[in-house]
């Protein structure tokens, strides 16, 4: 079960919040978006029983610095407001016996469920996502997440994976991985 910790709970979830921590400040690349993290809500599951803590951290961000970072120049993005919710996620398996073809196919997609419902509850539709290369292959490969937009690793500047999620209950019908990606109309920021 996920637990949402907003920034005045961080203390009491200080624990889980610095072993999810720890996987960003390995990769400065990954950390440098997410600076802001006292401002940050996440989404945490501390699973003792399976031997694994993960999660997503989501905080608010201006879309004129994301558009310097995505990796590729020409990413028109059509949104009303100045800033979007931000994303990356973590799975830390703390246990050696751990099932990852089984228990992380159920982790990501129960995650994605959890950032729906924080979607629901926020107004948004979309999220800002940079991911690790290999929580990024895990979502695709395990999650069977619906991108809309992707800049994956290989295309990226940082060598990261940049795109966005539809948190929509109806899967989006548009995808793209090329450096022409659409125009969306849809909101994307809270």
């Amino acid at each position: 079960m996920f637990t949402t910790v907003h920034p005045k709970s961080h203390e009491l979830h200080e624990h889980s919040i610095t072993l999810f921590e720890k996987l960003f400040d390995n990769n400065p690349n990954l950390n440098t978006p997410f600076q802001d993290k006292e401002q940050a809500i996440y989404l945490i599951e501390d699973n003792v029983l399976e031997g694994y803590i993960g999660g997503a951290l989501l905080v608010k961000s201006k879309m004129s610095s994301l558009h310097r970072k995505m990796g590729y120049r020409d990413m028109a993005l059509s949104c009303h407001k100045e800033e979007v919710w931000t994303c990356s996620i973590s799975l830390q398996i703390q246990n050696a016996v751990f099932d990852f073809e089984a228990m992380g196919k159920i982790f990501y997609q129960r995650l994605y469920k959890e950032l729906v419902n924080f979607g629901t509850e926020n107004n948004v539709s979309f999220l800002y996502l940079i991911l690790d290369p290999g929580e990024y292959l895990c979502t695709e490969a395990l999650g069977f997440w619906p991108y809309v937009v992707e800049n994956r690793p290989q295309e990226s500047i940082d060598g990261l994976f940049h795109g966005l999620l539809s948190l929509a209950k109806k899967r989006p019908a548009v995808k793209t991985s090329s450096l022409k990606p659409p125009v969306l109309t849809d909101r994307i920021a809270a």
